[in-house]
């Protein structure tokens, strides 16, 4: 993200939030400017701000996010949600239970992940 782009991000943050920026210094912002254009230059800009327009929607505290708050959101984002172990044994364990004659087809339907960890489909019987 360049600084143009960080300076509409803090656009937005001073909107969402007057009463935490109103005190503010020209030097104090710069220096809020420079390090989110540091922390964020790796990133997609519209990302970013799609991050931070979703931390604004959910947040009931009234305070601005920290950089680590963003950070997640923007892994949250571009991230897919990984399924618990839990999740991965009881699917395991179903196409185990299914697969007593179509071995090769229930292991065809498993995530590539849990098709990986399983080895092969010779190994929902063993």
């Amino acid at each position: 993200m360049k600084r143009s782009e960080t300076i509409a991000i803090m656009a937005i943050l001073k909107e969402a939030y007057p009463m935490y920026y109103k005190d503010k210094t020209k030097d104090e912002l710069s220096i809020t400017v420079n390090l989110w254009t540091e922390m964020f230059t790796d990133d997609d800009f519209n990302l970013v701000k799609a991050a931070v327009k979703s931390f604004i929607a959910d947040d009931v505290k009234g305070f601005p996010p920290v950089i680590g708050q963003i950070k997640e959101s923007l892994n949250m984002i571009t991230q897919p949600e990984q399924m618990t172990e839990l999740e991965a044994w009881n699917f395991v364990n179903k196409t185990i239970g299914n697969s007593t004659y179509h071995v090769k087809e229930e292991y065809e339907k498993l995530p590539s992940i849990l098709q990986r960890v399983v080895g092969s489909p010779s190994q929902l019987r063993e």
